[in-house]
């Protein structure tokens, strides 16, 4: 079933008008929903992080909370098939939240069809494409959480961020070469058949991965599998990103008289970071979408 132009065009534009006010309440919800997993111990150390107090000894660092969220949300046992399985429900989540995100931006005539058709072939795609490396990727994600929890300052959660993009990115697009061979194979079924060799080598890989550096790749249907690869990373970029504004908010005293009232960091802190990430979330996809629009105006 195919949406209309005249109901597509209605459809992204309403998707892009509440697009950045949805993201601002998702995301918030999450976390409110998160806040409820954590234990005393793992309240009062992040209160003392985010309140720039020295922590004790024996306190509880902050920098174990995300992993454990980590493990109350997928399980502890990362090899098992609950964690996998629940890994796929993640992955198709994000496939179903990035999808209409990234019409909003591309458009119909670049995406190639309403967004009820974009979103039925994604969901079909998503068991061979997404499914494993979405799982490494969470993997990935999860060693590196853990490497911060031994040692959490801002350097090095740099440098981690860093690591952890890169190798999600290296994940992301090999399972989307991985697509296109499937495509190329299943088309040569039906016509003659096409040599794959060139695909498994290394000049094959590499030329892929040069078309990643072209902003023109990203504004075909693949890239939304790339995109949603980054959905757990994203969640870990906003904690701690989030965490950076409050602490400095604090030393800001005027401004953070007047954000006091909104977020209750000793009681509910993972709120008040959700709170913070939501915002900053919805802001980010704003500009995206203006940006955009500048741009189409533009040409």
């Amino acid at each position: 079933m195919a949406l209309s132009p005249q109901l597509s065009d209605g459809w992204t534009s309403f998707v892009a008008g509440v697009s950045p006010l949805a993201i601002v309440v998702v995301v918030a919800k999450v976390f409110e929903w998160l806040d409820g997993m954590i234990s005393d111990k793992s309240r009062v150390a992040l209160w003392m992080y985010l309140s720039n107090v020295p922590s004790e000894g024996q306190i509880e660092s902050w920098g174990l909370v995300f992993p454990y969220l980590i493990d109350r949300v997928f399980g502890a046992k990362a090899l098992s098939l609950r964690f996998f399985f629940r890994s796929c429900i993640a992955s198709l989540l994000a496939l179903l939240i990035v999808t209409p995100l990234y019409f909003v931006i591309v458009g119909s005539r670049v995406a190639g069809g309403s967004l009820w058709t974009v979103l039925n072939l994604v969901v079909l795609l998503s068991p061979f494409v997404n499914f494993v490396p979405d799982y490494l990727s969470l993997l990935i994600t999860r060693a590196i959480v853990s490497l911060l929890a031994k040692r959490p300052t801002i350097k090095r959660a740099l440098i981690l961020f860093v690591v952890d993009f890169v190798l999600t990115a290296m994940v992301a697009d090999l399972s989307v070469y991985f697509l296109l061979i499937m495509f190329v194979a299943t088309i040569g079924l039906f016509t003659h058949p096409i040599p794959l060799s060139g695909f498994f080598t290394l000049r094959g890989v590499a030329s892929f991965m040069m078309l990643l550096f072209k902003g023109r790749f990203y504004r075909i249907l693949f890239s939304v599998f790339i995109f949603s690869a980054f959905f757990t990373s994203t969640w870990l970029w906003l904690y701690l990103i989030s965490i950076g504004l409050i602490r400095e908010m604090q030393r800001a005293r005027n401004l953070w008289l007047k954000v006091l009232p909104f977020l209750d960091i000793e009681k509910k802190p993972v709120v008040a970071i959700g709170k913070v990430a939501g915002l900053l979330a919805g802001a980010v996809f704003a500009i995206m979408i203006g940006i955009n629009w500048l741009l189409c105006l533009w040409r």
